[in-house]
């Protein structure tokens, strides 16, 4: 039985513009629009990424949804009509993302009309970012340790993904916990606190390029990526039921994920 993909755009218009690929199992389903894309705070352009694809149990990948209306607008006012700049990948042009505003996004592809809404967070920064050097343990490969520190945001309903990339790609590696290769963190339980976060255990090494990523998003993003974890777990044999599809913000039966999203961003390059 062949694997579809799913294209996660952990790293697509939002992080980097690397596109990662992770190939995991998922339910049965009729076809449906797979979409993927961010409004960020950065200066843009945002894409957003379409997709169409049948079984997931009868096809090995996914078939980019063309000549697709997509339109985003930002609460005051404003829509863009996005642009197709090559098959399923639609740009904007003028978009701005600013924190506190909601985009909603509009779809009409195949006849059929998508819609999902996020508010975008407020931006929460990186203090600094350091590395520690590790010897090779039973527990630990020789190497040198990222950690990056930052102050979460005053209040509560805050939500933060964390990524890593080493020389412009995102690690393979998972944690023990088989976590990886991206965390979601909530702070349900903290607030305004100083955090340190290491990411373990992804070893580096001299001459490497790391850049850490602190993506601020909504609740809906949090639980996208939380079980997009589990799912990625569950098919690496963490569990033996079959995985859950991620949740999806989008609605009428189309799944993925839009966000509005704040990025703070830090390079280091080890010695």
């Amino acid at each position: 039985m062949k694997k579809p993909m799913i294209f996660v755009f952990l790293a697509a218009t939002l992080f980097m513009a690397c596109q990662k690929v992770i190939e995991i199992d998922l339910n049965s389903a009729e076809p449906q629009v797979v979409v993927e894309g961010f409004v960020d705070d950065g200066p843009g352009p945002h894409e957003i990424k379409l997709t169409y694809t049948a079984n997931y149990f009868d096809v090995n990948e996914f078939n980019s949804v063309q000549g697709a209306i997509v339109s985003i607008s930002d609460g005051t006012g404003f829509t863009e009509q996005l642009t197709e700049t090559s098959k399923g990948v639609y740009i904007s042009s003028s978009l701005q993302g600013i924190p506190g505003r909601t985009y909603t996004l509009d779809i009409l592809a195949n006849g059929k009309d998508f819609t999902s809404s996020s508010t975008m967070p407020e931006h929460a920064t990186i203090d600094s970012t350091n590395y520690d050097y590790f010897p090779k343990t039973a527990f630990t490969v020789e190497g040198n340790y990222v950690t990056f520190y930052f102050k979460e945001i005053t209040g509560k309903g805050h939500n933060y993904l964390f990524v890593i990339y080493q020389n412009g790609e995102i690690p393979e590696m998972t944690n023990q916990a088989g976590e990886g290769p991206f965390f979601v963190f909530e702070d349900e339980f903290f607030n305004e606190l100083n955090f340190d976060f290491q990411f373990y255990p992804y070893p580096t090494f001299p001459g490497d390029t790391i850049v850490i990523e602190l993506v601020s998003l909504d609740h809906e993003g949090f639980m996208f990526y939380n079980t997009l974890n589990a799912t990625l777990n569950s098919a690496s044999g963490g569990f033996s039921e079959l995985p859950q599809n991620p949740v999806t913000n989008m609605s009428d039966g189309a799944i993925g994920y839009f966000g509005a999203v704040a990025i703070s961003r830090d390079t280091i390059i080890i010695n």
